[in-house]
C-alpha cells in the first residue's frame, strides 16, 4: 500500500497531466480552425480596410473639389518660371508707384494714367514693324473682347508717328486704345524701354505689378492679371 505522501504526489500528477491535456486540446483547436473562418475573418478585416480607405479618399475629392470651387490664384514667380517667350523687365520697379503721364490716342483723346486709379492698366509698348508684336495683337484684342473696360485699361504705344500708327489700327481693327508717343517725353521707366514688345501691368492702387519683355500670349497676361502681386 501507498503511504500518504506518496498517494498525494500520484494524484498531484495526474492533476497536472489531466490540466496540460485540455491545454494542449485547446491549442489544437485554435491552431485547426477551418480555413473558413479564417477566410471570413480575413474578408471581414479586409472589407474595413478598403471601407476606411473608400472614405478617406472621399475626404479627399471633397477637399479637392472645394478648392476648385473656390479658385486659387497663381503666384506671379511661378508663371514667370514658366515664360518661354518672355522675362521679366525693369524690376527695381515692381511694387512701385507708376509715374503719372498724359497721352493723347489716335483719336485725339486725352489720357492720365492716374485718372485710372482703382482699375488695372496694361501698357503695351509696341511698333507696326516688330513681328513679335503683330504676333501679340490678337491675343490682346482678344483680351479687350473678353474682359470688360472697368476692369482693364489697355494702351498700346509706338513711339512711330501718328498717322503710321493710326493707319495700322484702323486697318487691323484694333479694338483697344492705341497712341503715338514721343518716348523722351515719357517718365522713367517707361522712357527707358528699348525692347519690344515690353508691358506694364499697374494694379488697382496705381503699383507696377509686374513688367515683361516679349511676346506674350492671351492665356498669360490673364494669369498675370489675377496672380497675387509679388510680396
Amino acid at each position: 500500500m501507498l503511504k500518504g505522501k506518496e498517494r498525494k504526489l500520484v494524484l498531484l500528477t495526474i492533476v497536472i497531466s489531466a490540466v496540460l491535456l485540455v491545454v494542449l486540446i485547446a491549442v489544437s483547436m485554435v491552431n485547426n480552425r477551418p480555413d473558413e473562418e479564417l477566410a471570413q475573418e480575413f474578408n471581414i478585416k479586409q472589407t474595413e480596410s478598403v471601407d476606411m480607405e473608400h472614405h478617406h479618399a472621399q475626404k479627399s475629392e471633397v477637399v479637392v473639389s472645394t478648392q476648385k470651387a473656390v479658385g486659387t490664384k497663381k503666384d506671379i514667380r511661378d508663371i514667370i518660371r514658366a515664360a518661354r517667350t518672355w522675362g521679366p523687365g525693369y524690376t527695381p520697379w515692381i511694387g512701385r508707384k507708376a509715374p503719372d503721364f498724359v497721352l493723347e490716342d489716335i483719336d485725339g483723346k486725352r489720357h492720365r494714367l492716374s485718372g485710372y486709379k482703382g482699375k488695372n492698366v496694361m501698357l503695351i509698348f509696341w511698333a507696326t514693324w516688330c513681328n513679335p508684336c503683330l504676333a501679340e495683337i490678337p491675343h490682346l484684342m482678344e483680351l479687350r473682347s473678353t474682359v470688360s473696360e472697368n476692369e482693364l485699361v489697355m494702351m498700346a504705344i509706338s513711339a512711330e508717328s501718328p498717322r503710321v500708327v493710326k493707319d495700322y489700327a484702323r486697318k487691323r481693327k484694333i479694338n483697344y486704345l492705341v497712341a503715338s508717343v514721343n518716348m523722351r517725353m515719357m517718365p522713367v521707366p517707361f522712357s527707358m524701354v528699348n525692347s519690344i514688345p515690353s508691358s506694364f501691368f499697374i494694379d488697382s492702387e496705381g503699383k507696377i505689378k509686374l513688367a515683361t519683355i516679349g511676346l506674350l500670349s492671351l492665356k498669360e497676361i490673364k494669369a498675370i492679371l489675377q496672380a497675387s502681386p509679388m510680396n
